[in-house]
């Protein structure tokens, strides 16, 4: 009965150790639970199984989106607002290493938004901006 929980002991021991090699790979992993790590390292050959996790990985993000073949192209929020990626992502190359294909998701989050914020900076100093007429139709 001993050697059992010793060897009960070892096996999680060495668990936390994988989930905490994880974790140091991409420190996004910190804001879930071992279950949840577990489940999304589990499901590395479906990236659409991570989408449920997203939430807690990443600020206002509710999803990606895919096209057919896996790739994502974009990202979407709880409010339906949908940013286009400035660079598609392929997670079937990280060959079924979650972190791997969620370091670019990442970086191209933040290069996206930054592109959106770019964009609207340049449209909002255009002359012939009708802006008392978009400010009045806000939905606010």
């Amino acid at each position: 009965m001993f050697r059992a929980y010793a060897k009960l002991e070892e096996v999680q021991k060495g668990l936390n150790q994988y989930l905490e090699s994880k974790r140091g790979l991409f420190p996004r992993f910190y804001f879930l639970s071992d279950p949840e790590l577990l489940e999304i390292l589990s499901e590395t050959k479906d990236p659409l199984k991570v989408q449920p996790f997203l939430k807690k990985c990443f600020e206002a993000i509710e999803c990606l989106e895919f096209d057919d073949e896996c790739k994502i192209h974009a990202m979407l929020s709880s409010e339906g607002e949908r940013i286009q990626y400035v660079k598609i992502i392929d997670p079937v190359l990280a060959k079924g290493n979650v972190e791997e294909w969620l370091k670019p998701v990442e970086e191209v989050m933040i290069k996206s938004v930054k592109d959106v914020i770019d964009k609207a900076n340049l449209d909002y100093t255009k002359p012939g901006q009708e802006r008392e007429k978009w400010v009045t139709i806000w939905p606010g």
